[in-house]
């Protein structure tokens, strides 16, 4: 009698809770992109949404709760990154926080992060969520918190959710005025960071504005 084989193919779950210690072991000593990760953990959907690039878990609006933490978890790892070194010599990192933690889709975020006379954080806030225009940023509520929190420096920040960081005549006319305050408070402007999405920013002091 004639023996028949089972030829079928057995759908198995994906994601991490179904990966064993050695599924980790194969995957660390395989060279994945962010995307093959993301694809391998979340699934295909989630990949294509995100792409390669991390910063743009910004952008994600799914109900994905496990990528949700994740987010969370990348923003604390982050702003840790921030920790006891002068921000002013590390644009980059400072700009891959503000992405992932205050990034908006339909409008503009501006805030500061206030910092020691080395330029290490001290604190951060969130000073204004809108079209950033001049004339609707209060310098009196940005100094009121260096102030407060005793900073010797500010670098400022804000969003272009276009992903175009070139900056605007309104953009370079708030810097210029919000260190004309400070300089006259003794509370020094050291940068002002416009940053986009997809990993684009652009430091006003890099390009000679501050």
């Amino acid at each position: 009698m004639a023996t028949t084989t089972n030829t079928s193919t057995t759908q198995h779950p994906t994601g991490p809770s179904v990966l064993g210690p050695q599924d980790v072991g194969l995957l660390s000593n395989r060279v994945l992109s962010n995307k093959d990760l993301l694809a391998t953990f979340f699934g295909g959907e989630v990949a294509e949404e995100i792409g390669d690039d991390l910063t743009n878990l910004a952008r994600y609006t799914g109900d994905n709760l496990t990528l949700n933490l994740f987010r969370m978890l990348l923003t604390r790892l982050g702003r840790s990154q921030l920790q006891d070194r002068p921000l002013i010599d590390h644009p980059a990192a400072v700009a891959s926080y503000i992405n992932l933690h205050y990034m908006e889709h339909d409008q503009e975020v501006m805030g500061a992060l206030f910092l020691d006379i080395r330029n290490c954080l001290i604190t951060e806030k969130l000073i204004f969520r809108g079209c950033l225009a001049k004339t609707l940023v209060e310098p009196r509520q940005l100094f009121r918190h260096a102030i407060s929190s005793h900073a010797a420096n500010i670098l400022l920040f804000h969003t272009h959710p276009s992903g175009d960081v070139n900056p605007s005549s309104n953009d370079l006319d708030l810097t210029e005025r919000l260190c004309k305050v400070g300089d006259l408070l003794g509370i020094r402007v050291v940068d002002h960071l416009i940053v986009g999405n997809f990993g684009s920013w652009v430091s006003l002091k890099r390009r000679g504005a501050i």
